[in-house]
């Protein structure tokens, strides 16, 4: 990698192969704000998905949340370009949106266990529980949402 130039190109053969963005993504969503009620974003089940804000703001009661997560879960990724604030009153609701639960077992058998994901950065396990024994067999419990607190953002952070 070269930055001499404060490119941050990344170079094969001295071509440049790789321009970085800002670390604060590129603000093509355009601003987020939200201070009441819930906005849901329709992730159409992708596996990570990024919004690129120039200003996010999430206060008051507002919740933020996400619909048709993938399978495997799904990672939310928010940048910005310029200031964020998010209250300790507003929030990010991932709760049901890790890895889908698994199926039904025959029989009074144990079901298999749903889809995880290799996405996460923490240590716990996202997969979706097996599902319960026949004639019930209703499919498991969707995974939880990650919870490395170390990796998010508080209202006492600086970013």
């Amino acid at each position: 990698m070269d930055d001499s130039a404060g490119t941050f190109n990344v170079f094969a053969d001295n071509v440049p192969i790789l321009t970085q963005g800002t670390f604060g993504g590129d603000g093509s969503n355009s601003s987020f704000s939200l201070s009441t009620g819930t906005t849901t974003l329709n992730v159409a089940s992708a596996e990570v998905y990024i919004r690129n804000y120039t200003t996010f703001s999430l206060t008051g009661d507002g919740v933020l949340d996400i619909s048709n997560a993938a399978n495997t879960g799904t990672l939310l990724i928010l940048k910005t370009t310029g200031n964020a604030t998010h209250t300790s009153s507003g929030s990010i609701d991932l709760a049901t949106d890790g890895g889908i639960g698994g199926a039904g077992a025959a029989s009074n058998g144990t079901g298999t266990a749903g889809s995880d994901s290799p996405l996460y950065f923490d240590s716990s396990s996202h997969f979706g529980s097996g599902g319960g024994p026949q004639p019930a067999g209703s499919g498991g419990a969707a995974g939880a949402a990650p919870d490395n607190t170390t990796l998010y953002t508080t209202s006492s952070d600086i970013l």
